[in-house]
């Protein structure tokens, strides 16, 4: 069965009642309750229900131990693993780092599902959902088959840099997951001064602060940045300021 990516772009989706209900959710308890109810779930619903346990979770890491042993989560799961080929790009990248943070076993055939449609799919994610993947492979799990899956994942990044096509894309890959390859962060500063023009301050000041926090000495790269802050009329504030001179 093939994602229905085309098919959602092709024809808008009509949030639901139950959409609204997993957003406004406070309590685990509130998102669990759709499950015994009249609400019939269907595979991206019941993702966003993760992620959203996810979230709430995140300030209460002492009840994540009682949630994995609650019926209506692992029904839950069920639900997702049964049609996890029908999830949406987006909600793929988000939903595996979900359940790294809820501390869902490795074993379970549950999040190995998810993380082998993951692979199956890396040809076809976007470049974003790639890099959003790696950060959460690199820092909500350190098990031995998240981090294989994070090798694959940085390997595709490195071939398919060339696909960064905007500034704000290209800062927010370097911060995250840049530190995590040495090919990856040299591709992606070559791809700096490609798009460096397009900069604004807050960018600029975001790439030399990276590259002074990782000892980086790219002085083509530092020239390019020190070019266009001077020629170009920046309104510079003073952390802007501060920061641009303890990278230099």
């Amino acid at each position: 069965m093939e994602p229905v990516e085309k098919e959602r772009a092709s024809t808008p989706y009509v949030e639901k009642q139950v959409d609204h209900l997993i957003k406004k959710a406070t309590r685990p308890e509130e998102l669990l309750e759709l499950l015994g109810g009249s609400h019939d779930l269907d595979s991206n619903q019941a993702a966003m229900v993760l992620i959203r346990l996810s979230h709430l979770l995140s300030e209460k890491p002492e009840d994540k131990g009682l949630l994995i042993q609650d019926a209506h989560f692992h029904q839950l799961l069920c639900l997702l693993n049964s049609q996890i080929a029908s999830v949406w790009h987006g909600t793929l990248s988000k939903l595996l780092g979900s359940l790294y943070a809820l501390g869902i076993p490795k074993a379970s055939k549950e999040l190995q599902s998810v993380e082998q449609e993951v692979r199956w799919r890396m040809r076809k994610l976007k470049y974003k959902h790639l890099a959003f993947l790696a950060e959460s492979c690199a820092t909500l799990s350190q098990e031995q088959h998240s981090q294989e899956l994070l090798a694959e994942l940085l390997m595709h990044l490195e071939r398919r840099w060339t696909e960064i096509e905007d500034s704000h894309t290209l800062v927010t890959v370097m911060m995250k997951v840049g530190h995590l390859s040495e090919p990856l962060m040299n591709r992606l500063e070559d791809k700096c001064l490609e798009l460096v023009e397009h900069f604004g301050p807050n960018e600029l000041r975001k790439v030399l602060v990276m590259l002074a926090a990782q000892s980086r000495r790219s002085v083509p790269l530092l020239r390019a940045i020190s070019y266009h802050l001077v020629q170009k009329p920046f309104s510079l504030t003073k952390d802007v300021l501060l920061d641009v001179a303890y990278a230099y």
